[in-house]
């Protein structure tokens, strides 16, 4: 009978130090934190880095291409983009509208490329010269009368806008605008060329 009670009393005795190491081991190891799962965003890229594209919302605001001798304000907005495809070099186009409610209402309606190169100025601040040929259509006021007559023609432009970062990979730009015409039809009949002045203001973000 000894050898039986002997052998129960050591299992007895055994077994909770069996199941304190199941337990023990059963206990998951707190996870380590993973140093190279970055929590944070990438910080914000200048305006201009190879491969990256900018798109903008502007409005202008100059002469209008009406062809008459008064000169009236014009005002117009445009879509741009551009993709930088070197660094500091965009290729692009644009496409908006102006209109005009001075000595009659009128407007033209078109776009074109452009080709520029943003210069750093400093962490946030850019020169973004742009050199673009648009092609218009559109009516204008008829010599003489209350009336409109149709209005094509293919300009040159430059335009020389400082790029201020308010955040982010977002800015403001504003600066001067020029364009002349290369060709202008009114009516149907060729037209003496007309060099236009402008500002121009809006709003650039880019991916």
């Amino acid at each position: 009978m000894r050898a039986p009670v002997a052998g129960l009393a050591s299992l007895l005795l055994s077994a909770p130090s069996v199941a304190a190491a199941e337990t023990t081991a059963s206990i998951p190891e707190p996870a380590s934190p993973d140093t190279t799962a970055s929590t944070r965003s990438d910080p914000p890229v200048p305006l201009g880095t190879a491969g990256t594209r900018a798109l903008g919302l502007v409005a202008d605001m100059g002469a209008a291409n009406s062809g008459i001798s008064t000169r009236p304000i014009g005002l117009g907005a445009r879509l741009v983009l551009d993709n930088f495809v070197l660094p500091g070099l965009s290729v692009g186009g644009e496409f908006g509208f102006d209109y005009s409610s001075a000595d009659g209402s009128f407007y033209d309606v078109g776009g074109g490329p452009r080709l520029g190169y943003a210069i750093a100025l400093g962490n946030k601040l850019a020169f973004w010269p742009t050199v673009v040929v648009v092609y218009e259509a559109g009516v204008v006021p008829a010599a003489g009368s209350n009336d409109s007559v149709s209005l094509q023609d293919l300009r040159l432009g430059v335009q020389l806008p400082l790029v201020m970062t308010i955040g982010g990979q977002t800015a403001f730009e504003l600066g001067p605008i020029a364009s002349t015409d290369v060709w202008r039809s009114v009516a149907g009949q060729d037209a003496p060329t007309m060099n236009l002045l402008g500002l121009r203001a809006g709003l650039v973000g880019w991916f």
